[in-house]
């Protein structure tokens, strides 16, 4: 059977192709969303196979993803502002930059709890054999790398700086995030139907 995954918002919907992938979708789809934030359930209202889309950027991927999308947009652009206050080496544009810096960690937080790790999540419930399609080699990846810069920023964003080559960290975080997004923005083309 073919399998192809959605992600949709907070919760992953699986479309088998055959008679009963309507059934599967609508009891996976609602036990995720019991088990899911309250804020999911308002997001994720229904499934791309029942022709309801919410998605407010025309595509194919649901509110979630598309809120999440220009979240992400809005985070580079505060990092590329806050990248340029780190290059100023006063007291108050470093200040400008940790407030940049922290400011975007915190948004960048509040999409993986809302959109992205329940997503990777119900992902991961799935059958090992998904892990190796081209939807699990981009959302697996794109786990592991936004993980790891979020982690990272947020011990910087609650001071606990390295004592050594604190630029080289600072650099190395930017260009995971960066990767991160990379991957991210294949994610959203698969779920929005582009790939």
């Amino acid at each position: 059977m073919l399998i192809q995954s959605y992600l949709h918002g907070h919760a992953s919907c699986v479309r088998l192709a055959s008679t009963r992938a309507r059934t599967s979708n609508r009891t996976s789809f609602t036990r995720l969303r019991k088990n899911s934030h309250i804020l999911a359930a308002w997001i994720t209202t229904s499934c791309k196979d029942e022709g309801t889309s919410m998605s407010i950027l025309g595509t194919q991927a649901d509110l979630g993803c598309d809120l999440n999308s220009i979240l992400q947009v809005g985070i580079l652009a505060i990092l590329l502002v806050g990248l340029r206050f780190g290059r100023i080496k006063t007291p108050n544009a470093l200040r400008k930059h940790r407030a940049f810096m922290t400011s975007a960690v915190l948004l960048d937080f509040a999409g993986f709890v809302y959109v992205m790790a329940p997503s990777l999540l119900s992902f991961l419930s799935l059958s090992p054999v998904h892990y190796f399609s081209l939807w699990g080699l981009t959302s697996i990846p794109h786990g592991i790398l936004g993980g790891t810069t979020l982690t990272i920023g947020t011990l910087f964003a609650i001071n606990h700086i390295p004592k050594r080559n604190l630029r080289g960290w600072m650099q190395a975080t930017f260009l995971m995030w960066l990767a991160s997004a990379l991957l991210g923005v294949v994610l959203y083309m698969q779920i929005a139907g582009f790939i």
